[in-house]
């Protein structure tokens, strides 16, 4: 073990305490600077960045999820609206039938998302990375971080808009019912009036690289809008 990593890892109690007392007194991006930095020095950069990309990939199918049903039943409503008004034409008929043959599969796809958070969240690497990661998601309304917001904003998405929807909530059944736009977003599509190719929702999302390079300026946005809060 790297003579800076061992001091780091014997350190590791005194930190926690540190950190405790920062927090204590509402210096929390002290704090969460703290543990940043001995993550730093245990080094295992490679490992936590695979567990990051893992969990944010995740992340964002979890949300696909829950912001394709949710465009999915508001279809549903408009159309059942429109045939208490007038009969269905054909077109709309055999489209409430793909809707909702589609609609039979949110619950099986939710749940396996959700079971891989969990496992994914349970895999995290034991010491100030761990410490960070849940101190930041205890911070209400983390997912409104500055970083994320001007993301979403930059994908196309609401938060290029006065419409507020990464604000409130997604869903009024699940519970992972918060968070910004995915190329799923029912307000996004309506706003472009087209749906996307595979091509477009490539542009919409760019890849992530957290395990290959880590450095580019996206990837440390990564990290710092879901991982740290804080500039890394």
């Amino acid at each position: 073990m790297p003579v800076k990593r061992a001091v780091i890892v014997a350190l590791d109690p005194l930190l926690v305490r540190i950190e405790t007392k920062l927090e204590s007194l509402g210096q929390w991006h002290r704090a969460q600077s703290l543990r940043h930095h001995a993550a730093t020095w245990r080094g295992k950069r490679r490992e936590l960045h695979a567990w990051v990309q893992t969990l944010i990939e995740i992340d964002i199918r979890l949300r696909e999820v829950v912001q394709r049903e949710t465009f999915l039943l508001d279809q549903m409503r408009i159309l059942t609206t429109k045939g208490e008004m007038r009969p269905p034409a054909a077109e709309e008929l055999a489209q409430a039938v793909a809707w909702q043959e589609e609609l039979d599969d949110p619950d099986i796809e939710y749940w396996r998302q959700e079971r891989q958070t969990y496992v994914a969240e349970s895999q995290c690497p034991w010491g100030p990375f761990l410490r960070g990661f849940f101190s930041y998601r205890q911070q209400q309304m983390w997912f409104l971080a500055e970083w994320l917001t001007a993301d979403c904003a930059g994908r196309g998405g609401c938060c290029a808009r006065g419409c507020g929807c990464c604000k409130r909530e997604r869903s009024k059944t699940r519970a992972h019912r918060f968070g910004h736009c995915t190329t799923m977003c029912g307000c996004c599509q309506r706003r472009r009036g087209f749906q996307l190719t595979a091509q477009d929702r490539k542009l919409m999302q760019p890849p992530l690289n957290l395990v290959g390079v880590g450095d580019d300026t996206y990837s440390r946005g990564l990290l710092k809008g879901y991982i740290w809060g804080i500039p890394v």
